[in-house]
């Protein structure tokens, strides 16, 4: 191998440890999922993924609705990391 492959090998290395390290952290700072408690004895659970771009806390608002007609489901909104998303031309966004 020559010197000039070995210091790509490293430096690949570096940048897949970084990359590794960020997204840990990422994942340890995410905001807690949004819930809907039932208002009355808990029969049920519902856990709702929200779709690319979107919010935990806008899918919350919108089903309150839904909640009061199912008073014994509990509802979970948990939250998408933000990540940059290629498809809309490297945009920030829960995903």
């Amino acid at each position: 191998m020559t010197k000039k492959h070995k210091m790509r090998s490293i430096f690949t290395s570096l940048v897949i440890l970084v990359f590794s390290l960020l997204i840990g952290l990422v994942y340890s700072v995410l905001p807690k999922p949004k819930t809907i408690e039932p208002t009355e004895k808990h029969e049920a659970t519902v856990i709702f993924l929200h779709s690319l771009g979107s919010f935990a806390k806008n899918c919350q608002k919108n089903f309150q609705p839904i909640s009061k007609e199912h008073p014994t489901v509990k509802f979970i909104f948990p939250q998408a990391p933000i990540r940059i998303v290629k498809q809309f031309k490297y945009l920030p966004m829960p995903s």
